[in-house]
């Protein structure tokens, strides 16, 4: 399923700050997918659009993943379960 930009503002929004401990886990899980993601459409797009706002777009979501006391996956982890044009990416 591929979010909206709209969709995606709602996920932009939350702040780490006043969530309970299982809704952090669950953003956590989210950003690390939308990151995956974003890492291989980078990777495997044709244009230099599209791959310049893939990599904005790995930027946000690793602040994200810090911002809620993940860590950003490692790239050879990411690539391997991360979705071209998956929900996250550009």
């Amino acid at each position: 399923m591929k979010f909206t930009t709209l969709e995606l503002k709602v996920f932009e929004d939350l702040s780490a700050r006043n969530k309970e401990d299982w809704q952090r886990k669950a953003l956590l899980k989210d950003y690390r997918r939308f990151y995956a993601n974003a890492l291989v459409t980078y990777m495997e797009c044709g244009g230099h659009n599209k791959a310049h706002y893939n990599e904005v777009a790995m930027s946000k979501w690793a602040s994200k993943i810090i911002e809620f006391g993940g860590q950003v996956p490692p790239e050879a982890e990411a690539l391997r379960w991360g979705v071209f044009n998956g929900d996250g990416s550009y």
